[in-house]
């Protein structure tokens, strides 16, 4: 199997355990126990904190550039590589201070192989030349 075929086909992978992420997440709300699902609605209904609305204000920019360099690293381009890196490894110092989830299991696992979508696709960035054998990168 060629290197980027293999590298396009994990980018797929975690794209789509993305997507299935979030769609999983909405509907299994109504799964979860009912104390669990009294404390989502609790934390849904009520208004941000400030300090919660500059954290996010901060977090979108880097979900765009994400997003970007993700895209950007389907098409095999030199300048997606530390943008996607920079952003994952950014998203992830700061999610400690995103407060606490409540989420299904089956939402949580999903989460994880998208996860371990990512450590493999920082591996191919970092062990492989993915990106540098692209002529038109």
């Amino acid at each position: 199997m060629k290197l980027t075929l293999l590298f396009r086909l994990i980018l797929g992978l975690q794209f789509l355990f993305t997507i299935s992420y979030l769609v999983v997440d909405s509907h299994l709300i109504a799964s979860l126990p009912d104390i669990l699902q009294e404390y989502w609605h609790i934390e849904d209904q009520r208004e941000i904190t400030d300090s919660e609305a500059m954290f996010f204000l901060f977090v979108y920019p880097l979900l765009l550039v994400n997003l970007t360099s993700f895209i950007g690293l389907f098409f095999l381009k030199k300048w997606a590589k530390w943008g996607y890196i920079g952003t994952t490894v950014i998203m992830i110092v700061l999610s400690p201070f995103a407060g606490p989830t409540v989420e299904h299991g089956l939402v949580s696992t999903l989460h994880s192989l998208e996860f371990i979508c990512a450590g493999f696709i920082f591996a191919m960035l970092f062990l492989t030349d993915v990106i540098s054998t692209n002529k038109d990168a």
